[in-house]
């Protein structure tokens, strides 16, 4: 069983004939790390699975802001997997170095008529984004900037053993929660000399995931 077959195997919980047929539809590509997977605008007609390191999704709004919307992990599906050839919404980054298996987006859809392992973990996928999407806009709205700071920097570390890597761009993260650079240069500080997380040139590490949660507000 080839690398990528054992992959798809394992994401799409199907057999490996099943896994066989999917994966022998896809391309591999690698990413070095800040490459565009998937430029906003442009047109797009490839889905991704993304199978090695971690990508990000943003989407720069007509007055020039930049929201983060999605960090994508091994597993995760993106591009397009709903409307083949539509401009794409967000702009997809590669974090660090990164990995995907890439089908032409029609070859995807019947893959995805034909077994519907793949129909399910897609269901998934977009549920849990939802589900986070909707939280994200909940804390927006009720908690205050240094709460919303603690509340995303958990968001972040937790799918990766309570460490951010690389350490996330203060201004950049003070942009999607919609606050300054002073505040989470302050808030992230404070939290250092609290001991509750701890920065290294390649990671911002949650050192005490309970006590930080315990401070939203």
């Amino acid at each position: 069983m080839s690398g990528l077959t054992a992959f798809v195997r394992e994401t799409f919980q199907c057999q490996e004939d099943v896994a066989r047929c999917i994966a022998n539809a896809a391309t591999e590509r690698g990413y070095p790390s800040g490459a565009t997977i998937v430029r906003q605008g442009d047109e797009c007609d490839e889905t991704f699975l993304l199978t090695l390191g971690r990508a990000r999704a943003s989407a720069v709004s007509r007055d020039g802001a930049s929201v983060l919307l999605h960090d994508f992990a091994p597993g995760d599906l993106f591009g397009a997997t709903v409307r083949p050839a539509a401009p794409s919404d967000v702009e997809v980054t590669a974090l660090g170095l990164a990995r995907a298996a890439v089908f032409v987006a029609m070859d995807f859809l019947r893959l995805m008529e034909r077994h519907n392992c793949i129909g399910i973990v897609l269901s998934r996928l977009l549920l849990a984004r939802l589900k986070n999407a909707n939280k994200r806009l909940i804390d927006r709205n009720t908690l205050s900037a240094v709460g919303r700071i603690h509340a995303e920097l958990l968001r972040r570390a937790e799918p990766n053993g309570w460490a951010i890597s690389p350490p996330p761009v203060l201004a950049a993260l003070a942009l999607d929660l919609q606050t300054t650079r002073e505040t989470v240069s302050r808030t992230v500080s404070a939290l250092e000399r609290r001991g509750l997380v701890r920065r290294t040139a390649e990671a911002l590490i949650i050192v005490a995931p309970r006590r930080l949660e315990s401070l939203i507000d």
